[in-house]
This record gives structure tokens, sequence and C-alpha cells, in this order.
């Protein structure tokens, strides 16, 4: 056919739907099929008879002002479209582009397309990778990945680099990948198909690079308020050494821990409070006096709300 692959191929459409959430009902579809022509497409035409994923849409910006915004990976562009038309508005990226990059702004197969109402800024995943083949194999990487800051003037159409953060000249991941703007300036980054996440400060300084077990991946990697509070009990050990007496506590995976109490005796039934520390490190060592043969700890959070109490446990 016209764009070559199989005689009997098939095509992957793309398509930006809005429906009601109580009844389900489909409210609106705007199809990318519609608006964007097939020859924009940077995605090889399969010749061993898979579909052709022309547009792949993987983000979707809510409605502002009449407006949402989609991003298509394989067209190497954005879109803001209207609501009330379906129309594109503008273009940012690939073969019909309405804004001029400047140096070091443009960018390939991009993933996580945000923009910020009120903001010239916009943020985006530049994976600047792959290409696949007709036959399904990756070409090299043409560029490195790196998270994306970028400032658009629609007044004069142009796109400034105002911020980039990378593990590296590289490093390239073939597919997904976010950014995250942080509250204080900072960018937090999720590297996709590489099981990294990274935080950066607004300079582009790494501050954090971790890596997730095998074979876990991120498609967005997003910092989070997180609470551990396990199941199961704080665990303690005690241990006496030249006549001294030292209780070490722990709750492996607890995250709201502030303080702990030591409750000890000469028995288990006649045990009573005492000893007092603030949590430190993951393990928490805190003296006790003499004569003390059993104990349990007691677990409290900031605002001294008892969270977790331990098993009874003797001196080793």
């Amino acid at each position: 056919g016209k764009y070559g692959g199989a005689y009997n191929g098939a095509l992957i459409d793309s398509a930006v739907q809005e429906y009601d959430l109580k009844t389900g009902k489909l409210i609106r579809t705007w199809d990318a099929l519609d608006h964007i022509p097939l020859s924009d497409s940077r995605a090889s035409v399969p010749t061993n008879g898979f579909p052709w994923d022309a547009y792949h849409v993987n983000a979707i910006d809510p409605p502002s002002g009449g407006t949402f915004v989609v991003s298509m990976r394989n067209t190497w562009a954005v879109y803001k479209v209207s609501i009330a038309t379906g129309k594109i508005v503008w273009t940012l990226g690939g073969r019909h582009s309405n804004f001029k990059f400047a140096k070091g702004a443009s960018f390939q197969w991009q993933h996580d397309v945000t923009v910020y109402p009120g903001s010239p800024l916009i943020t985006l995943f530049d994976n600047h990778c792959c290409q696949i083949t007709g036959g399904g194999t990756y070409v090299p990487a043409t560029g490195y990945s790196r998270g994306v800051v970028l400032k658009l003037d629609e007044g004069t159409r142009t796109a400034t680099l105002a911020g980039q953060y990378s593990r590296g000249r590289d490093f390239a991941s073939d597919y997904m990948g976010s950014v995250e703007p942080l509250p204080n300036r900072n960018e937090f980054v999720g590297w996709g198909s590489n099981p990294y996440f990274s935080e950066y400060d607004a300079s582009g300084r790494l501050l954090l690079d971790a890596v997730l077990p095998r074979p876990n991946l991120s498609y967005r990697a997003r910092l989070e308020q997180w609470v551990g509070l396990p199941r199961y009990a704080p665990v303690g050990a005690a241990r006496r050494r030249a006549g001294r007496t030292t209780v070490y506590a722990s709750w492996n995976g607890a995250t709201q821990v502030a303080r702990w109490e030591v409750l000890a005796g000469s028995s288990g039934s006649g045990l009573h409070a005492v000893a007092r520390s603030l949590k430190s490190a993951f393990e928490t060592a805190i003296p006790v006096g003499r004569g003390y043969k059993r104990f349990k700890l007691k677990a409290f959070d900031a605002k001294g709300r008892v969270i977790g109490v331990s098993r009874e446990f003797g001196t080793r």
C-alpha cells in the first residue's frame, strides 16, 4: 500500500475520550486518524504482519480553557486540541511543528507530557530512543534519555530548554519514563524501561539515584507521602555486658515511630516502664538499669500514641 508493509496489514489508531463516570456514558471522542496524517508517523511500518502503531498515545492532560493536550509518542509530537471543534490548536514537535526549537529543546519518542495552566512551562520525558525496524528489532538510540523542562512562547512560537536531567550521555531508555516537578523546585525522574529513579535539584545536580529490584520497572515514578505500619510487632533484644544491660529496639518498615519505651522486670508479670528514648536510625540502643530479666517495647508516634508493642523477650 501507500505506506508499505503487508498487503493486509492493520493499523492501531489512538483516541482521547471523555466519559461520564456516574453513568459510564461516552460523551465525546477525538480520533487521531481524523486529525493527524499517517505520514507524520515516525514508526516503521511492520513487515512481519504486526499492526502498525502509527500514533501511540501515551499522555493526556485534563481539559483547561476549553482544550486538552495529548502526546503521541510515534509522531514525536504534542498536540493542543480544542474540545469544542476537535481542531488542533498547535503542534509541538514532529514533522509539522508550529514551534521552532532552540538548541537542545527538541525531543523524540517522548512520554509523560504535562502542561501547567498559567505557566509557559511544559515537562516531558525525552526518550530519544528508539526506532523499531519493520521486523520488530530496536535501532540504536540517536541520543540520550533525559527529563526535560521546556518554556513555550505561544506568541513567537518558540520552545526553549529551561532544564534537563540525565544519567549521562550514554544512557537511554527504550520506552516509558516520567518527570515530576517537586514543590521545592527539585525534579523527580523515572527512567522507564531502565529500573531507576532519580531526584535532581534545580541546577541539575543529582541528589538521589535508586534502583528497583528486577524485574520491576516503572511506567511513571511519583514521589508521594507514604506511611509504613507493619502488621507484625516491633522487635527487641537485650544484651548484658560488663554488668550493663542495653535494649535494642527496631521495627522494620515502620515510618511513624518517634520514640521507644522499655518495660522491664524480674519476671513477665511485673513489667513497668524503666527507660525512654527517641528513635535513632534503624535500631535504637537504650541503656537500662541492672537487675531486669524480662523486657517489652512500646513504640510511640510523634503525637504520643502507642502504635506497636513487642513480644516479651529476655537477655542474651
